[in-house]
């Protein structure tokens, strides 16, 4: 039983260290991963014979999963499948197709974010309304605003949308501002628009 504790506490860490529940259908390796170290448990607790104690251990191992899943920073490549559901409008500009910010060891710095960037003939408040309403159509809801947002600067727009995990930060502004510090470059005369797509709602 204590073999099974041991195991159960190397394995917690070593999933999480390697991002094994944040990717796609996480759950399923991650309970997985605890399954030998529960087995050791309940057979170690006594809890009947091998198909009653098989039985818990699963049992245990697939919630654990669950639960792992649903607390671990999503990859970046989750968060790409999110983002992805909601269509830009038309006449849009790529300009950032997606950058990667971010890690699912948060406590080395910040959670994985994606962002990505576009250029619109449109004026602001025009692309704020276009986008919205697409995130609305999919069903996300909007945020109310904080008393003070660090990320956002005369003559931004900012949005925070939500749904369920997710999160999504709508800055839009003209081409000369810009709400953070990103290597990319909206032409004159364009209105910017930055998504700011993470799973940590």
């Amino acid at each position: 039983m204590v073999g099974g504790f041991v195991y159960a506490v190397i394995a917690f860490f070593a999933l999480g260290f390697f991002a094994v529940p944040s990717g796609f259908h996480g759950w399923l390796p991650a309970a997985l991963g605890y399954l030998p170290g529960l087995l050791l448990i309940t057979m170690g607790l006594g809890m009947g014979r091998w198909p009653i104690a098989i039985a818990w251990a699963v049992g245990a191992a697939l919630l654990l999963g669950a639960w792992a899943y649903r607390q671990s920073a999503p990859i970046h490549e989750r968060i790409e499948a999110v983002a992805a559901n909601v269509s830009t409008p038309p006449g849009w500009t790529t300009i950032d197709d997606g950058s990667w910010t971010g890690s699912t060891w948060g406590l080395f710095g910040s959670w994985p974010e994606v962002t990505y960037t576009y250029a619109t003939p449109d004026a602001p408040q025009v692309a704020t309304d276009s986008y919205t309403a697409r995130l609305e159509d999919d069903g996300w809801e909007q945020q109310p605003p904080p008393d003070a947002s660090p990320s956002s600067s005369p003559g931004v727009i900012a949005e925070t949308w939500t749904k369920g995990r997710w999160t999504v930060e709508v800055h839009v502004a003209g081409s000369h501002s810009r709400p953070r510090e990103f290597d990319t470059v909206v032409p004159d005369a364009l209105t910017r628009v930055d998504l700011y797509f993470d799973g940590q709602g």
